[in-house]
């Protein structure tokens, strides 16, 4: 806890420190009452029992949390702290949504790419992560489905411009194979890839492996391929009860961690028909 107050390494850490404090005053103090009954089993017993009362109320009331409320008088600190994040925003280096979304996506917010099946959500996503490195950002990637290399085999083609078939099956050229090994000494530090394809991989796995990291790699932006397959260890009887408690739980790892957090999901069946719809109108 000391440590997260003098070196804070991530967004909000004071919310994970109150909690700490908290939770050690409340052990300091019920340490102290066990203490008095052990030594005033010999004194009055109203005595001791008055001196306990008094102790039980300190120990509910032990908190270091407060009510945080957003004031009018607050407004210009708050546009003023509205425009420097402005300035943070992560392109998607697609011009007409980032025109829209003024600028690109935010950090600590989840951004979520819907689509029907087989339509490239993961080349999307890799495309992006691309981009996104190229340009100096810093992206850590969690895949949960394919086969293991497939992801950095595509990252490779997609950087190179050499066709997937060549980089899977190692068959390269010279010059092709100088271009590869510049190509890993240039962005070797600006992108990792996590995989896991394991039936029972849940939320509850991923928050260590990302609060590490965020320290490790300080990575801007986190992608999900995809979020719809994570399980949780809570129950829930609906599977949308399950699926909204994941993308909460993304999207309060990216508030934590100041990331951007990117995820794609499938689209139900009248997704898929208003994409089928919108590709005959245009045809």
């Amino acid at each position: 806890i000391y440590n997260r107050i003098v070196k804070p390494e991530l967004a909000r850490d004071h919310g994970y420190i109150r909690a700490q404090l908290t939770k050690f005053a409340k052990k300091a103090i019920a340490w102290q009452i066990n203490d008095r009954i052990v030594r005033g089993q010999n004194q009055d017993p109203d005595v001791i029992l008055q001196e306990i009362q008094s102790d039980f109320t300190r120990f509910e009331n032990a908190t270091f949390e407060s009510v945080k409320t957003q004031k009018l008088g607050m407004l210009s600190s708050i546009m003023e702290e509205s425009a420097a994040q402005a300035q943070d925003l992560v392109p998607t280096y697609m011009p007409t949504i980032d025109q829209e979304l003024l600028g690109g996506v935010p950090r600590q917010t989840l951004t979520v790419g819907i689509s029907g099946t087989n339509v490239g959500k993961s080349i999307w996503m890799i495309n992006w992560a691309w981009q996104l490195i190229k340009n100096g950002y810093k992206v850590f990637l969690v895949v949960l489905e394919g086969h293991e290399h497939q992801t950095m085999l595509r990252i490779a083609s997609r950087a190179l411009g050499i066709s997937y078939r060549k980089i899977r099956f190692n068959d390269l050229t010279d010059l092709e194979r100088r271009r590869v090994q510049e190509f890993e000494e240039m962005y070797q530090d600006k992108i990792e890839i996590f995989y896991d394809s394991g039936f029972d991989f849940t939320l509850e796995d991923l928050v260590p492996i990302l609060r590490q990291k965020k320290l490790d790699l300080e990575m801007d932006v986190v992608m999900v391929d995809y979020g719809q397959i994570l399980k949780t260890k809570q129950k829930f009887d609906a599977e949308r009860h399950r699926l909204s408690y994941v993308h909460r739980g993304l999207s309060a790892l990216a508030g934590e961690l100041d990331v951007a957090m990117v995820t794609v999901a499938q689209g139900n069946r009248e997704t898929q028909e208003k994409i089928m719809k919108t590709h005959s109108d245009e045809t």
